[in-house]
């Protein structure tokens, strides 16, 4: 256990170097690997370092464009962490930021004339009609 508090500081400096430095890693080290569990980690309750990852992942995501679209698996984890983002966080921009790296992913996949996986398009589509019922509420926020 960590009592002095410092871990997750260590771990948002961590996550914000990794998108600092994305055009320059090596793909052998898995960096968005990294991100996606830090992002899904149970016992990672701190929604900053999540959306830190997000933010890092979305930087990964302009340079490894072609590695997403080669692995479905790692499309699907990613959709479906990014949504599961998107539904604990409570602002609207916190939330956007989730949804527009679920658009760079399926953007990079389909724009390379790939087709989207089973799994990675069911994870896709699967949230949208709880996404549908709950815009006016997040309509109302945005105001």
């Amino acid at each position: 256990q960590n009592q002095s508090g410092h871990l997750p500081l260590i771990r948002r400096r961590i996550i914000w170097l990794i998108g600092c430095y994305s055009q320059a890693i090596n793909r052998e080290y898995r960096p968005m690997e990294i991100l996606l569990d830090l992002m899904k980690s149970p016992s990672q309750s701190d929604i900053t370092i999540k959306l830190s990852a997000v933010q890092s992942l979305k930087s990964l995501l302009y340079d490894f464009e072609k590695s997403i679209g080669e692995s479905s698996i790692i499309a699907e984890a990613a959709i479906s962490s990014l949504y599961r983002l998107a539904g604990e966080c409570t602002e609207l921009e916190s939330q956007s930021e989730a949804l527009e790296s679920i658009s760079i992913i399926l953007s990079s996949i389909t724009g390379m004339g790939q087709a989207l996986g089973m799994e990675a398009a069911n994870a896709a589509v699967m949230p949208l009609p709880s996404l549908w019922s709950a815009a006016p509420l997040l309509r109302d926020n945005a105001l």
